[in-house]
């Protein structure tokens, strides 16, 4: 067998560890997919699922785009992948799956990281699927347009990369995906040289300043664009934004937010400060107040609480590997009944004085298939036919077009849009449309009316004539549109006699 094939076999148990955890995750915390349809429907343009999505995908068209919205001004800093994408010419629906596939890299680093210092695949299947039932897993997966995975996977690079070009990477471009990442790096590099010291080969406190410098320089373009726009008066964003944030007052959703973030993965965070309490109080400390301060000062920058504390994962990773070095039998107990108690607990997102529940597949799938009333098209039809009979075509418009997003194969919408255009004296737009309901339904007494009136509207008398025949033939007996159907097939056959 040759060295690449075995050099292989770690990154592909690493890769299914990480499609597995992300099975697992998915089925039992699933997005609420069903939401995503209604991107570009006013009504709908709150939801958290979709509140950024509008606004991202106009910073895609123009990267250096100021979003009115105040919860969606930060991501004017946000610069790596609206410029990316925007170079790259990316189509919106590959654009929104990027978080998707930062949370399968993600998972897949956890896997391997894991792997490589001595976790067995069972136990290392335990701890990635831990990993993914967090609030960073929930948003990149759930939310539209959040990035957080992407900037997780900054952080893991920077605390477990055993080699000095990853993390420089990382903290190059990680600051542009989100400023979570600068928040936290000063964790991170702490966990880093802890991990160095227990895993790798422990570095001098010269090799440590030589690290430290090489990573604030790496830095230094970020902090050097942001200070300086801001110092200089260009920056209308980041000072307009911390001045809206209004953060909750209330200690209850901190506390729901502080667990959330995490859940059952704070055993391992709690696991790391008391195996660096047992090798010196004054270590256990900083790094608790790195900890605690890391976390307070992200909760304190934002109103979505729970996904603020995601930063926390690296230091659930690093308690589960000295945890396991020291006592592995115990370890893999507590992995296996984390595992399980988050994946069976109820997760939600905590967003300032709100919570989201996040439910699981069939509950989901059930949504689909009776989707709430303002994902229903059925719905944005009704409301058209009713502004079509008040004299509003206009409106009427607006709303079939809302149902025709939702189910582009509605051919009731169609139809009853091609009156609408019609009575607006856009004939060519009203033909289309019910030329496309006919082809849909073509045994549709409504569609074949709709298309006769307009042929007939349009000087084709001969073809209106024989599309409200056909009308005539395939509506039921009990068909509202019999009568006056006789009555235009009359007129018609008049028509076309005195020719």
């Amino acid at each position: 067998m040759n060295t690449a094939s075995i050099a292989s076999r770690p990154c592909i148990r690493a890769a299914g560890i990480a499609l597995l955890a992300a099975a697992a995750s998915l089925f039992m915390f699933t997005p609420s997919f069903v939401t995503w349809r209604g991107l570009n429907i006013p009504e709908l343009a709150a939801d958290p699922a979709l509140n950024r999505a509008a606004d991202a995908l106009r910073q895609l068209q123009d990267p250096f785009l100021r979003p009115d919205s105040p919860t969606d001004r930060v991501i004017a800093w946000r610069l790596f992948f609206p410029l990316l994408g925007h170079a790259l010419r990316l189509p919106p629906a590959l654009y929104l799956a990027l978080p998707h596939l930062g949370c399968l890299l993600v998972l897949f680093l956890v896997a391997r990281i894991l792997l490589s210092c001595g976790l067995g695949g069972w136990e290392s299947l335990a701890a990635t699927t831990i990993a993914a039932t967090c609030s960073w897993f929930f948003v990149s997966t759930g939310w539209l347009a959040y990035f957080d995975s992407w900037y997780v996977l900054g952080l893991l690079l920077v605390a477990f990369s055993p080699g000095r070009r990853w993390a420089v990477a990382a903290i190059l471009v990680a600051p542009w995906i989100d400023e979570r990442f600068v928040l936290t790096l000063p964790l991170c590099l702490a966990i880093r040289a802890r991990c160095q010291a227990a895993f790798g080969t422990p570095r001098s406190p010269r090799e440590l300043r030589s690290d430290w410098a090489l990573f604030g320089a790496a830095l230094l373009p970020w902090v050097a664009v942001r200070l300086g726009a801001f110092a200089l008066g260009h920056d209308s964003v980041t000072g307009l934004y911390l001045r809206e944030q209004t953060p909750a007052r209330n200690i209850r959703f901190y506390a729901a937010g502080l667990w959330q973030g995490l859940r059952w993965a704070w055993v391992f965070v709690l696991a790391w400060l008391a195996r660096e309490r047992r090798a010196g109080a004054p270590r256990a400390a900083a790094l608790g107040l790195l900890l605690g301060a890391s976390v307070a000062v992200n909760l304190v920058a934002a109103n979505d609480l729970s996904r603020s504390v995601s930063i926390v994962l690296p230091a659930a990773i690093i308690g589960i590997l000295l945890w396991h070095r020291s006592e592995p039998a115990r370890v893999r107990a507590f992995l296996f009944a984390a595992c399980g108690l988050n994946l069976v607990f109820p997760a939600r997102h905590v967003v300032g004085d709100w919570t989201e529940p996040i439910f699981y597949w069939h509950t989901e799938l059930d949504n689909a298939r009776h989707p709430p009333q303002l994902l229903d098209p059925r719905y944005y039809v009704q409301q058209g036919a009713a502004l079509n009979s008040a004299r509003d075509p206009s409106g009427a418009v607006r709303r079939f077009g809302i149902a025709l997003a939702l189910d582009p194969g509605n051919a009731e919408a169609l139809a009853d849009r091609a009156v609408s255009y019609y009575q607006l004296g856009r004939s060519g737009e009203a033909l289309a449309d019910a030329d496309r309901a006919v082809l849909l339904q073509p045994h549709s007494a409504d569609a074949l009316y709709v298309r006769g009136i307009v042929r007939a509207g349009r000087g084709d008398a001969a073809g209106g004539l024989l599309d409200l025949e056909q009308a005539l033939r395939d509506g039921p007996p009990d068909w509202p549109g019999r009568s006056q159907a006789l009555r235009n097939i009359g007129d018609l056959r008049t028509r076309l006699e005195a020719r």
